[in-house]
């Protein structure tokens, strides 16, 4: 079976959600959200009326409008909602929020040198979202548990079984050893650990 260009750009077309395009195309807009709200609840129309009036008037999807606006009313504490970008800028935290679990996780795991993985991270950013936003959802995917690692330079290292050593020094043997290191090291000089 073969498959068109014009079916490949179609279909790359449909990976991508309606909810995320259309606030992208509002972040650079000269009006604000809160400014059509309040305008929302002066008029006096039916709801329908109104959301596809100030939806025409200000180019803005009507579904979208609507969902953000009904948010808005029901949420006291949506307060980010001038802010709210979509795609490559979207931080599901703020800097000093990510602090907080950045620091956390050294405090917890690095400090103590217990195992630090992507699922531990994503627990605690899940935990952290919930106490902030409990009526919104945060999935804490890969992608962003990457990106979280990339801005705060942590790295997580898969566990993997190790070998036990099959042969154990007693303290005779070592004391050799590190009597060798100290007389090479008067014969070599300074150049001892470039060898």
């Amino acid at each position: 079976m073969n498959i068109t260009v014009d079916e490949k750009k179609k279909s790359k077309r449909n990976k991508f959600t309606e909810k995320r395009n259309p606030y992208k195309k509002y972040n650079y807009a000269k009006w604000n959200w809160i400014d059509i709200f309040l305008e929302i609840k002066a008029t006096k129309d039916s709801d329908h009326k109104v959301f596809k009036t100030i939806s025409k008037k200000y180019n803005i999807n009507y579904n979208t409008l609507k969902g953000k606006y009904n948010k808005y009313i029901n949420d006291e504490n949506y307060v980010n909602i001038e802010n709210e970008n979509r795609g490559g800028f979207n931080k599901i935290f703020s800097e000093s929020e990510e602090e907080e679990i950045f620091l956390f996780l050294k405090n917890n795991f690095i400090d103590k040198n217990k195992i630090l993985c992507n699922d531990i991270i994503k627990i605690h950013a899940k935990d952290k979202f919930k106490k902030l936003y409990p009526y919104d959802q945060f999935n804490a995917s890969d992608g962003w548990c990457t990106m979280f690692k990339k801005r705060w330079k942590l790295s997580t290292v898969k566990i993997s079984i190790s070998k036990i050593a099959t042969k154990t020094y007693t303290d005779d043997e070592i004391n050799l050893f590190l009597k060798d290191c100290k007389d090479s090291l008067l014969e070599v000089g300074k150049n001892f650990f470039s060898i």
